[in-house]
């Protein structure tokens, strides 16, 4: 895919500016209509909305991980060892289809995608978090 490798810096957002006071005035010889405050739309974290969807795959049920986790076949250092890989290459790989997938995400998710899976050490954390959580 074209496009920037890096994540630009984010630019503040400018404060809302109170209405003119002449149009106080004028609307003064109006019926008084009761004002309703705006509410911001509230800003999801690319990056945590990006978190939350590879870790909701890697949350999904997995026959070969449940097979590993049986305490006949495997210990538990065993297991997390195994499943450190394991869950690393998941989070790999859905990392790549959430990427695919580009109707689902924002400019901004798939530019985090996009670093995420340049970085092994953050997919890495990924499958790592998955693979305790297992």
């Amino acid at each position: 895919p074209a496009g920037p490798m890096f994540i630009p810096a984010a630019t503040p957002a400018e404060p809302a500016t109170p209405p003119a006071p002449a149009a106080a005035e004028a609307s003064q010889d109006e019926e008084p209509q009761v004002e309703q405050p705006q509410r911001p739309r509230p800003r999801i974290d690319p990056l945590a909305d990006v978190e939350r969807r590879v870790l909701e795959r890697l949350a999904e049920p997995d026959a070969e991980a449940d097979t590993a986790a049986d305490p006949q076949v495997n210990t538990a250092a065993q297991f997390l060892s195994w499943a450190d890989g394991h869950f690393t290459v998941k989070a790999q790989v859905a990392l790549a289809d959430l990427m695919a997938d580009r109707d689902s995400l924002t400019d901004e998710m798939f530019l985090v995608c996009r670093v995420m899976l340049s970085d092994p050490k953050r997919w890495g954390e990924l499958g790592h978090r998955a693979a305790e959580a297992y």
